[in-house]
């Protein structure tokens, strides 16, 4: 009995290796999707571009936005789409980047924190460039990886 014990041990610490490489190997492949969903969110804004900005997010009445310029949160999709319309047209030109994107993600959910850095030009000629610590949550809809909520806000007044 303690020979089978011993020689089922190698094999069942193998199967138990396979299958956490298994699950590492699919977290980072989660990791890479929601990286990538992340970035084509940071092109839309920093195009300008509601229609891509469209296809970063979940469309629904749950989703929310909460900007340093808002007072409550924005809820629902219509109304964060709006807000991201309201956004471009204060902005003749306009780049959000998020340099070390910090990701957590598991099978549905995934967040994303970091630093944004805000640089735009307004109406007036006038130049922006601000710091941002921001939050980004993702939900895994329909295969997709899908903007639930965005939150940016100021640093705090040294």
């Amino acid at each position: 009995m303690l020979r089978t014990l011993f020689i089922g041990l190698p094999v069942l610490v193998a199967a138990l290796a396979t299958a956490n490489v298994g699950t590492h190997a699919q977290r980072s492949t989660e990791i890479e999707a929601v990286m990538a969903a992340n970035a084509a969110f940071y092109a839309a804004v920093s195009d300008r571009n509601i229609d891509a900005m469209e296809r970063t997010w979940a469309h629904d009445t749950h989703v929310s936005a909460l900007y340093p310029a808002t007072k409550t949160p924005i809820i629902g999709w219509d109304a964060v789409k709006k807000s991201w319309e309201e956004l471009f047209s204060r902005y003749t030109e306009l780049s959000v980047t998020m340099q070390e994107p910090q990701v957590r993600a598991d099978a549905a959910d995934a967040l994303v924190v970091g630093v944004e850095t805000l640089r735009g030009r307004l109406p007036n000629g006038e130049s922006t460039n601000f710091p941002l610590p921001t939050t980004n949550v993702f939900a895994k809809l329909n295969g997709k990886w899908l903007m639930i909520h965005h939150h940016a806000s100021r640093l705090p007044a040294q």
